[in-house]
């Protein structure tokens, strides 16, 4: 039995053996003549070593196409690349989308600048993008028949845009970017941008004489009360494209000095100021003033524990009654005061003045000599006000404080709501009575606005 065993083993074992020996000695199995790879493989991860290479630095070369982005986009690195330094002294440019480099997901459901972090060869480098509430169109028009294309450019909601290089025009010199084709107002490139907006180039031609002409609205209480721009001398300056608007009035056209209508069509031969006619349209009416569009800058008052200051004092309520669902609160500390800046059309002596109010969560009460109504310097006598407390919540807003025969002036004038006691109020940090400002309204025959020279209405106090 063992000899026949051993009869058919023999063989498989050599022929095993002659197997082996032709591996060892690299023979051919694919019948192809292939040899194989020598070296090491592409690394594509993270050792850093490329091929017979180490990567030393990897550096953005070329941001992506799209790096402005709108909350709900997708992430694309498309049109992106590296450049990729060696240890050897060479370096590649290679895309961002190839499959060795690996990109951190920036998180594109919140507005703000996001970090995108580029993995290459076991080296890193980050670059920005920006996801927007909105983006917002700006084009460039440069405003002269025959000229090329205007440029567009998009800017995330609330940034400003960048200035762009001053465009050139044969035989004439670039004088700004404006924000409408009548040139009312040069624009400013540190504002942000919160919708589409089109900007208008102002040209001068070389070697031709100019004068100024103004346009006056003529009337007091907005920022832009006037305008002027260049126009070539002998030629007429255009009639502007938009009629002009104010509160309760009516436009009746453009006249000259004399108050005669203007002559669009007169050749200008010195500076020329050009005036808004206007018909008052407006007869008794109620004006309203919120508190929570004063300017609250620098301004800081007590809680019950604590402080608020600035915006921060502003109560939103919509369940009280507040003529714009918001109050400003925070004034029981002496001499914190409350600036209602206005503009009127004409001296008035029979104005009656309101102010709206809410009180506390504790009974408080005040008079004209506690809590004070200023009108251009004057102290304002009023009854005794009691604003009763209400532990489930703040009271509704009522017209608690009513003072007849307010005199206004034209032009400006100035209301002020001042806290002038110090009536401190026991486990709080109050020091002094005041109630929660709603508002001031104004019935009279004079009609009136917010004095923008001044700042107001300050509408960034809320409105972001």
């Amino acid at each position: 039995m063992k000899r026949n065993i051993r009869s058919w083993v023999w063989p498989l074992l050599c022929a095993a053996a002659l197997l082996l020996s032709l591996a060892a000695c690299g023979g051919d199995q694919t019948g192809q003549g292939e040899q194989p790879t020598k070296g090491p493989q592409q690394s594509q991860g993270s050792t850093g070593d490329i091929g017979e290479r180490t990567v030393a630095s990897i550096e953005v070369a070329k941001l992506p196409d799209k790096t402005a982005y709108v909350i709900g986009d997708t992430f694309s690195p498309q049109g992106g690349t590296i450049k990729v330094n060696y240890d050897d002294g060479s370096s590649d440019e290679i895309e961002m989308t190839d499959s060795g480099v690996e990109l951190s997901q920036p998180k594109m459901n919140t507005a703000n600048t996001k970090n995108v972090t580029v993995s290459y060869g076991g080296k890193k480098v980050t670059f920005k993008i920006e996801v927007a509430g909105a983006m917002c169109g700006v084009t460039f028009a440069p405003n002269y028949d025959g000229a090329s294309a205007a440029e567009a450019v998009q800017v995330s909601k609330g940034s400003a845009v960048t200035e762009p290089a001053f465009p050139v025009r044969e035989g004439y010199t670039f004088q700004g970017w404006y924000i409408d084709t009548d040139f009312t107002s040069r624009y400013d490139f540190s504002v942000p941008v919160e919708d589409d907006i089109t900007l208008y180039a102002l040209w001068t031609r070389d070697g031709a004489e100019y004068v100024n002409v103004t346009f006056d609205y003529d009337y007091y209480g907005v920022t832009l009360s006037a305008y002027s721009y260049p126009v070539e001398k002998g030629t007429a300056v255009a009639r502007p494209a938009a009629d002009p608007t104010r509160v309760g009035y009516a436009f009746a056209g453009w006249v000259d000095e004399t108050g005669s209508a203007y002559d669009f069509a007169a050749p200008l031969a010195s500076d020329t100021t050009v005036k808004a006619a206007w018909t008052k349209t407006a007869s008794k009416e109620i004006y309203v003033f919120e508190a929570e569009d004063t300017d609250l800058t620098g301004k800081i008052g007590p809680s019950y524990s604590g402080t608020a200051q600035e915006e921060s004092m502003i109560i939103f309520n919509d369940s009280i009654g507040a003529s714009n669902d918001r109050v400003v609160g925070y004034m029981c500390q002496k001499d914190n005061t409350l600036e209602f800046y206005i503009a009127s059309d004409a001296d008035v002596s029979d104005a009656t003045l309101t102010v709206r109010v809410t009180g506390e969560y504790i009974t408080m009460s005040y008079d004209g000599n506690d809590f004070q109504v200023l009108v251009n310097g004057s102290s304002k006598s009023y009854s005794t006000v009691t604003v009763e407390a209400d532990q489930s919540g703040l009271a509704q807003c009522d017209d608690r404080i009513v003072i007849d025969s307010v005199a206004l002036k034209k032009g400006e004038n100035l209301i002020q709501l001042k806290t002038n006691n110090t009536n401190a109020v026991s486990g709080t940090t109050f020091t002094s009575n005041a109630p929660i400002i709603d508002c001031i309204k104004l019935e009279t025959s004079a009609v009136l606005i917010w004095d923008e020279n001044h700042g107001v209405p300050a509408l960034d106090n809320y409105q972001h």
